[in-house]
């Protein structure tokens, strides 16, 4: 197979590279999609305006849309009317971490993970009921993100894909799982929505190129926790739910799996390692890793590399040009406008849930509530 040299300056430093011409052509066929989609990664507003207009278009209330009462998108696999899916795991033996994003979902998908009868997913966020299923698990069947499942061994596989609740990316997620024949358990962890929103602000400024800002509407609306929650219930009842408050996995995370796995019906397991995992005050990026970030072409010609080729890429772009981050706050003004538009939710949540929101600087408005 022929090879090519190629050489490219980057932030100063010239990169050799000897690929095949399989390989260079997918690098260069990701590189011309890079550009020529740029200048779509500016400030969008993808939030509940999205999902209101959307749903009165085709004469459907937001919850509706939301509980996936409207065709499905993309070639998902249906199989109305089964209690399993497609293979050897049952559909009540499905455990699903749905979000909420920034809210210590990969943490609890790690402590999780190390109960021998549970088997986690590959990757963490499949997303195989969003349009997202391609590009984070290019895989025909759900089952196939669980490769090391035994049913000898294991009672539950467990994915943690936070897209599921941050809508309408999320939009017709419960009703797709139950078409594939899911009976899934979920849990959903839940946190001060002004620190959630900041988090996940600053992550995906770190995370790509793609710019996110306090004005977006998407943030705000990925915080609707109990709204997010509402066509879960609608589908797979309230018992199939366990909300987790963020406050009480950061500091009592051996507590909070005991509590799960209770409720799971398995046998107790001490954690080993309790370490928190993806904060995003660690997060640690090149300029490179937020251009892959920002197109699909070019992660799809990256995973054509060996995983040793790719680590080493990393790790000398992170130390030839890393990404500096400056932390972005909620302003005084922003923070109020916010708490007024979550106050009712926040409210139905303390009252539906039992959440504890003392905490969260609602209280004026979730007492107002009350009365």
């Amino acid at each position: 197979m022929c090879t090519s040299i190629v050489a490219a300056v980057y932030s100063g430093h010239i990169f050799v590279w000897l690929p095949d011409s399989q390989t260079l052509a997918a690098v260069i066929g990701g590189w011309l999609d890079y550009a020529a989609h740029a200048g779509q990664w500016q400030h969008r507003n993808t939030g509940a305006e999205v999902v209101r207009a959307e749903a009165g278009a085709i004469g459907l209330s937001s919850l509706q849309l939301m509980s996936g009462r409207l065709p499905r998108r993309g070639p998902l696999n249906s199989n109305k009317g089964s209690s399993t899916v497609h293979g050897p795991i049952a559909g009540d033996q499905v455990l699903v971490i749905i979000g909420a994003a920034k809210c210590g979902t990969t943490s609890l998908f790690k402590y999780l993970s190390q109960h021998p009868a549970v088997c986690p997913s590959v990757p963490k966020e499949p997303a195989y009921f969003t349009e997202y299923r391609h590009r984070l698990a290019p895989v025909g069947r759900y089952e196939e993100v669980w490769p090391d499942f035994d049913p000898a061994v294991h009672r539950y596989v467990l994915e943690g894909s936070v897209v599921y609740t941050m809508w309408p990316e999320g939009i017709g997620v419960p009703a797709r799982m139950r078409a594939y024949g899911l009976r899934p358990r979920l849990i959903y962890l839940v946190r001060d929505p002004i620190e959630r929103i900041e988090s996940q602000v600053n992550f995906r400024r770190i995370y790509s190129r793609q710019r996110i800002s306090f004005r977006d509407s998407h943030p705000v609306d990925a915080s609707r926790y109990a709204t997010q929650l509402d066509p879960y219930v609608a589908t797979f009842g309230r018992e199939s739910v366990r909300v987790v408050e963020f406050a009480h996995l950061r500091t009592n995370p051996g507590q909070v799996c005991a509590g799960l796995f209770a409720w799971l019906g398995l046998e107790p397991c001490a954690i080993s390692d309790l370490s928190a995992a993806n904060e995003t005050a660690d997060l640690a990026r090149s300029h490179l890793d937020r251009a892959l970030a920002d197109s699909d072409a070019m992660r799809r010609a990256g995973r054509l590399l060996p995983p040793t080729i790719r680590r080493l890429g990393r790790k000398w772009a992170l130390r030839l040009a890393p990404y500096h981050h400056t932390e972005v706050r909620l302003s005084p003004e922003r923070t109020r406008e916010i708490r007024e538009l979550l106050h009712q939710d926040v409210s139905r949540l303390a009252r539906e849930w039992e959440v504890d929101v003392s905490e969260w600087g609602f209280d004026e408005a979730t007492e107002a509530d009350a009365d």
